[in-house]
């Protein structure tokens, strides 16, 4: 599980480029020991690490970023609010309002960028039995993976 952080002032990433997938790119910034730093698929996190996600789209989408956690959850992480996505207008790179900070369990954890050409929410993403992200017809998904552990 992870908790909300909604003054996220303080996570400006630089701008560099991202995981990108189907069109769309999903870039990931880890905010840990007042250090902000674009981190990479795979890498290494650590509980309390805060992080932001920045989105390039290749053209108008409604995005929403959710993750499955090591348990098999599937928790929103930006927009905060369940019942709708983002909306962008433009193809142009996004920096996400809000951020989550990791909880203690430790394990593979998976960050997903949902990108589709209609609305859609929350609650029409599903985890399948193997454990990855289903999303609606349509819809252009980007993964990141984060490796959690101990400090």
């Amino acid at each position: 599980l992870v908790t909300v952080v909604l003054g996220a002032s303080l996570l400006l990433p630089p701008r560099q480029g991202g995981v990108r997938t189907k069109g769309s790119a999903l870039a990931v910034y880890r905010f840990r020991a007042g250090v902000v730093a674009r981190a990479s698929s795979g890498d290494l996190f650590l509980p309390g690490d805060r992080l932001r996600f920045e989105v390039k789209l290749q053209r108008a989408a409604y995005v929403l970023v959710a993750m499955i956690d090591a348990k098999g959850a599937l928790i929103p992480c930006a927009p905060l609010k369940k019942d709708k996505p983002a909306f962008h207008r433009s193809a142009e790179t996004h920096l996400l309002p809000g951020a989550i900070v990791l909880d203690q369990a430790g394990g593979r954890e998976r960050i997903y960028l949902v990108a589709c050409n209609h609305s859609f929410t929350f609650r029409d993403l599903a985890v399948s039995k193997s454990g990855r992200l289903v999303a609606p017809a349509h819809c252009a998904l980007t993964s990141f993976v984060i490796n959690k552990g101990q400090p």
